[in-house]
């Protein structure tokens, strides 16, 4: 592994970078010809290096430049919350019953399944359960209680956090999709669904085959049409977390086969009350009520509970929302932080909390933070705020080592999986990549042909051209400072 956990001293805030330097150490005339280039004519570009070792920066251009940061948004939120938790950390989801149980199996009340945010639940990623086996687990559960009746109903208490599911910046075009699902107290297989589509001519509407998993009174307003079988996924979903009928506009390619898009599921408590009731009536259990969302509070006192089970540990859930760049995940984690210091769990709590956090750190930070995923074009953060997160996560001997290893690597793992495979082996990149519609940024780490180890963040806001093309110019510039300097 590249990075060694290192005792030492930091000087530099995020707010000011420190000067005067004695020289920029990584090559300015590669930096120049980069920022020459046509498609970054119009754009706003900020970046930052620091040597690894002693904290010097060696190359910088608009370091203290508040940009939007995309994805690279996350490492704030991963890196503070696996600071403040640690990495054994589990979510909890409790089995519970109100009334008395029978010794003949009757429930004489409600079961209640309450949630305190486990963004993995019945998602199968980083090593969870998948729905069907968490739901299998819990009906097992209730048959070795002996319950066979219940004369309530089943409940799913998702009142953990406080606030909106999804952030109020959010635009409207990305909450109905996969990557604009909310946080809720209680999350069930990442708060997504599958729709399967019949594929078309082109010009013809595909025809809707069904959702996986079913969800009751989920409806579809379909203005999707069939485009060139080479088109790709241009499909997207439009309506709230609280909304039950979907519009679906766009395309998706042409084809004789079956076509797949992913919807952010509109109420995760209703929807798994729903099911779960479902899978007890098959199971033969009689259910008495119809499943729902806790409406009402019932005291902690007046709950019995069966079952406690936990999440897998935070590190493995860290290193998912870092590979992965999972959005719903790093929701949960700053509504998490929100209730770290007497909070109610909101998204604004997140955020005082974490600034507060890295203050102990002795470190400053100036931003706009509206969410945890960086899904939000109305985040703004410096380059140098990034890398001086990192610069310090990465020189935290508690977790600095467990931390590095969440980070995706060039051409081999994560969001760095299929793009920077040009980039030398012997250069080591891991970086936290973010993408949105003309923005890119990265931030990580990588190794000069001497040696040194470089702490950077690059943001670009407004390029032109495709996104694609502006990874590998980002690639051919690093490459260019790893093999011109001699650093």
């Amino acid at each position: 592994m590249m990075f060694k956990v290192r005792q030492i001293l930091i000087f530099f805030s995020c707010l000011v970078v420190v000067a005067p330097l004695v020289a920029q150490s990584l090559s300015q005339q590669t930096l120049d010809s980069f920022l020459a280039d046509s498609k970054l004519r119009n754009a706003d570009v900020g970046m930052i290096f620091y040597d690894a070792e002693t904290g010097a920066v060696v190359l910088q251009k608009n370091a203290d430049k508040k940009l939007i940061p995309a994805s690279s948004h996350k490492l704030l939120v991963t890196s503070s919350i696996l600071g403040s938790l640690g990495e054994d950390y589990r979510y909890i989801t409790y089995l519970e019953h109100t009334g008395t149980l029978s010794a003949q199996g009757v429930l004489d009340g409600n079961l209640i399944i309450r949630g305190t945010g486990d963004p993995s639940l019945g998602s199968g990623l980083a090593s969870s359960l998948s729905l069907e086996a968490f739901t299998a687990l819990l009906v097992g559960i209730l048959k070795r209680y002996g319950i066979k009746e219940v004369k309530g109903s089943v409940l799913v208490d998702d009142t953990h956090f406080s606030g909106n599911a999804v952030a109020e910046s959010w635009s409207v075009a990305d909450v109905g999709n996969y990557y604009g699902a909310g946080a809720w107290g209680f999350n069930i297989h990442s708060n997504l669904y599958y729709l399967d589509f019949k594929q078309k001519a082109q010009g013809q509407q595909p025809s809707i085959i069904g959702t996986r998993p079913q969800i009751e009174n989920l409806s579809f307003n379909n203005k999707l049409l069939s485009a060139g079988p080479r088109a790709g996924d241009n499909a997207y979903i439009y309506g709230g977390p609280d909304e039950w009928e979907k519009l679906i506009k766009g395309s998706i390619p042409s084809g004789n086969g079956t076509f797949t898009i992913k919807g952010s599921m509109p109420n995760p408590s209703v929807f798994y009350a729903t099911y779960f009731t479902k899978v007890l009536r098959e199971s033969g259990f009689e259910i008495l009520g119809d499943g729902s969302k806790l409406m009402y509070q019932i005291p902690k006192a007046d709950r019995i509970m069966l079952y406690k089970h936990y999440s897998p540990t935070l590190l493995k859930l860290v290193e998912h929302a870092n590979l992965e760049s999972d959005n719903m995940f790093c929701e949960v984690f700053l509504k998490t932080l929100g209730l770290i210091d007497g909070g109610v769990g909101k998204r604004s709590d997140g955020v005082e909390y974490l600034i507060q956090y890295w203050q102990g750190k002795g470190l400053d930070i100036d931003l706009t933070m509206l969410d945890g995923s960086g899904l939000s074009r109305s985040n703004r953060i410096s380059a140098s705020t990034l890398a001086s997160v990192l610069y310090r996560t990465l020189n935290d001997e508690q977790i600095a080592v467990e931390f590095f290893e969440t980070l995706p690597k060039s051409g081999e793992t994560g969001t760095l999986g299929k793009v920077f495979r040009n980039a030398p082996a012997s250069m080591q990149l891991t970086a936290k990549t973010g993408s949105m519609r003309s923005i890119r940024s990265l931030t990580g780490q990588f190794v000069t042909k001497s040696g040194k180890e470089i702490v950077f963040s690059i943001i670009i806001n407004g390029y032109s051209g495709g996104g694609y093309s502006m990874w590998m110019k980002i690639e051919t510039f690093l490459t260019d400072l790893y093999n011109e300097s001699n650093y």
